[in-house]
């Protein structure tokens, strides 16, 4: 399984599609060492002042038969918070964060898509095979510079298994930085 944790990792760009690659762990070249898009993002804000402001976040599947589905926390008192086995249908291709300020008090966004910190994914992975993961505690935030994102994922990397269980001593990420081991299944 892979696993990598992210605490402030910035969006490189704003108004462009960015790809990020789930395998690799990193952004697409040349905002990274990744070689094939599995996500692609785009980040687009306004800032009129610390009351009046915006920005949108906008997520999505590079392939056909691939996309997210909301997570529900079931083990509340556990450390395995979420569910260990993605489902097999019920996936979007895309989704949607926009936060709009005005006179310093939240608008309401009036969006069908389901806004939540927590995902299993399905990416495509040749014709017939697809990888799962979970993506959890997914944060994007603003700053006068541009957005960051928090998030932990794991990606199971056998084709067409739905299991997500990390055994935190066999992560397929080695030599990664103490902030961004995963510690927890």
């Amino acid at each position: 399984m892979y696993a990598k944790h992210y605490l402030d990792l910035d969006i490189p760009v704003s108004n462009e599609n960015i790809g990020y690659d789930l395998f690799a762990g990193d952004w697409i070249e040349p905002y990274g060492n990744g070689l094939d898009t599995n996500i692609i993002m785009n980040f687009s804000y306004e800032i009129h002042d610390k009351y009046n402001y915006q920005w949108k976040l906008n997520i999505e599947m590079n392939s056909e038969n691939a996309g997210f589905v909301c997570m529900t926390n079931i083990f509340y008192h556990s450390v395995a918070k979420n569910a260990f086995i993605a489902p097999v249908s019920g996936y979007s291709n895309r989704i949607i964060y926009e936060i709009k300020y005005h006179n310093g008090k939240k608008d309401e966004i009036d969006s069908s898509e389901p806004i939540s910190d927590s995902f299993f994914f399905k990416i495509r992975n040749g014709t017939n095979n697809v990888n799962y993961g979970k993506l959890v505690n997914f944060e994007p935030h603003i700053s006068k510079d541009g957005g960051y994102i928090n998030f932990t994922y794991y990606l199971n990397p056998t084709p067409n298994d739905r299991n997500l269980e990390l055994n935190t001593k066999s992560n397929l990420f080695q030599n990664l930085d103490r902030g961004k081991k995963v510690s927890k299944p």
